[in-house]
């Protein structure tokens, strides 16, 4: 599994890390060499934040190889020190702190501002706003506040934690998931999952299919709903207006 901040690694120890992409393949792709090889030519390595927490300080980041299989080349220590060389560069074109763009094949982490964002993997923190209008895959992330606005999705995944607010409005398809406090506006959702936790609010109006999962105190506001299940426990509360399937809450 690749995560930001992705490189790849060559004889020399020499980083090689995309602009656009924290995948190893298209790392390696871009590199504009064959990916196999009957010997292990390259090493994919990632310098990621304690707990996935992408607002801590780059110095704070810890190095980790991710494969199994390394060239008789290879050297720790001096693999994490070519990595974290490169690491504010890297930072410079993936981290936004006063918001962007985020476009199939990318991956941006949102500390700021707002982030438009069409496809790719969007981590989203700290009070930013995430326009996913027209998403057709990837991931979008918001985290402690953020806001996502995920209109007319059609595909991909939308995670809510911490409080961040998710948009759904026109939802399609996809997966929208809030955890944590986080509010799920999932306005006229037409396919899909809309999962609740630990107090989250979904108002699944018009939602066509799916599922709703509610847990914790969560509310669900089904109106229209014509498919798919909506489960409610720990005081959860379903207004489910015109449901046309069986739900169940304890």
């Amino acid at each position: 599994m690749c995560n930001p901040a992705s490189f790849v690694l060559t004889r020399g120890h020499r980083a090689h890390w995309s602009k656009d992409s924290d995948s190893h393949e298209a790392i390696i792709r871009e590199m504009g060499v064959l990916e196999w090889s009957a010997t292990v030519r390259y090493v994919r390595c990632e310098i990621v934040p304690p707990g996935g927490d992408y607002r801590l300080p780059l110095a704070q980041w810890e190095y980790r190889l991710d494969q199994e299989d390394v060239p008789d080349w290879y050297d720790a220590v001096a693999a994490a020190a070519a990595c974290r060389a490169a690491l504010p560069q890297w930072a410079a074109h993936h981290i936004l702190r006063n918001g962007g763009t985020c476009r199939d094949g990318q991956s941006r982490i949102v500390l700021g501002g707002v982030c438009e964002y069409t496809g790719g993997y969007c981590y989203g923190y700290a009070g930013c706003t995430i326009h996913a209008t027209g998403q057709q895959g990837g991931d979008c992330l918001g985290f402690d506040g953020c806001t996502i606005y995920a209109t007319d999705q059609r595909g991909g995944y939308c995670y809510g934690f911490d409080g961040c607010t998710i948009h759904a409005t026109g939802q399609q398809g996809g997966d929208c998931l809030g955890r944590m406090g986080c509010t799920i506006y999932a306005t006229d959702q037409r396919g899909g999952y809309c999962y609740g936790y630990a107090g989250c609010a979904i108002h699944a109006t018009g939602q066509q299919g799916g599922d709703c999962y509610g847990d914790d105190g969560c509310t669900i506001n089904v109106t229209g709903k014509r498919g798919g299940y909506c489960y409610g426990y720990d005081g959860c509360t379903l207004n489910g207006a015109k449901l046309e399937r069986t739900t169940y809450h304890d």
